[in-house]
């Protein structure tokens, strides 16, 4: 079985992903908490994933629960990968092999 590793580059270090990264966490906050919100809040940059989920969560008075932490990353994941794919050639020339599918 291959594995395969998901990254969110959310400040853009690895790829310019046309912000794919913060639209798919604006789109998990609105699907999972029926919450819309523009982010501008939210310190993202240098942030882990866990760490800008956490936040958000947080700016909302969610319950950080490891269950909402879960459900919000899985509905993340989901969301970047189906804006992925306009993003997908903008891998900086270090991270070109990461691009394999």
């Amino acid at each position: 079985m291959q594995k395969r590793l998901l990254l969110f580059d959310i400040d853009g270090t690895l790829i310019h992903s046309g912000g794919a990264g913060v639209e798919a966490l604006k789109l998990a906050l609105t699907e999972r908490f029926g919450i819309k919100d523009d982010l501008h809040d939210i310190e993202i940059a240098g942030m882990t994933d866990s760490g800008i989920v956490i936040s958000i969560l947080r700016s909302h008075k969610i319950p950080t629960t490891a269950e909402n932490i879960a459900a919000f990353s899985i509905a993340t994941s989901i969301s970047f990968r189906s804006n992925y794919p306009a993003a997908k050639e903008n891998f900086f020339p270090a991270c070109s092999s990461c691009s394999n599918d």
